[in-house]
């Protein structure tokens, strides 16, 4: 089974219900919004955001993902924008404007930006990185509370590998080890 079948398999297995502390008031709210499927992209619209992005090729962990839920991803990353209308329009321009506002160097040409929330805060790898690249984030804002400023000096690396930034639901819904546990199975074929 290849990273994004299993991805979604687990995603439904580890789905919130509808009454959940967690999303209880979003799905009262926003009803629409949240019984929705998984949907993937098609090999067209992957081309699209390849071109938008202008990256030649995605890794294939990432990939893979797209194929099972680029379109929509169910109840995982609500508000986050992750899906394909927002990976073909303006998530790479978007950061790239927000680090020339903070006086940083622009993206390199084969950075992907594949997360945004809110456009305060991107998430984006190396596509020259291999097929499970290491994952970073810059913001205007701070990761945690804790911290006063925490991108002044640029972009920061946060996880080793997108597999692991796309799986930190299954922590949150199960536990740790079953995501170390599907990261070992699923994603360590990607890293060699």
């Amino acid at each position: 089974m290849t990273f994004g079948k299993a991805f979604k398999a687990i995603a439904s297995e580890l789905k919130w219900d509808r009454h959940h502390k967690r999303v209880a008031y979003l799905y009262e709210q926003y009803p629409e919004q949240y019984d929705k499927p998984f949907i993937g992209c098609t090999d067209d619209q992957i081309e699209k955001i390849k071109t938008v992005q202008q990256v030649e090729v995605l890794p294939r962990l990432y990939n893979e993902f797209l194929l099972e839920m680029g379109v929509w991803c169910g109840d995982l990353f609500l508000g986050l924008d992750v899906t394909y209308p927002f990976l073909s329009s303006y998530l790479k321009d978007g950061l790239n404007q927000t680090l020339v506002t903070q006086g940083q160097p622009l993206l390199n040409k084969s950075d992907f930006v594949f997360w945004s929330q809110q456009s305060h805060t991107y998430a984006y790898f190396p596509t020259s990185k291999g097929d499970d690249p290491p994952v970073y984030v810059y913001g205007e804002l701070p990761l945690n509370p804790s911290q006063d400023e925490p991108f002044l000096e640029g972009p920061i690396l946060y996880k080793q590998h997108v597999s692991e930034f796309l799986t930190g639901f299954i922590a949150e819904r199960s536990n740790k080890g079953t995501q170390q546990q599907f990261l070992m199975k699923y994603a360590t074929p990607y890293r060699k």
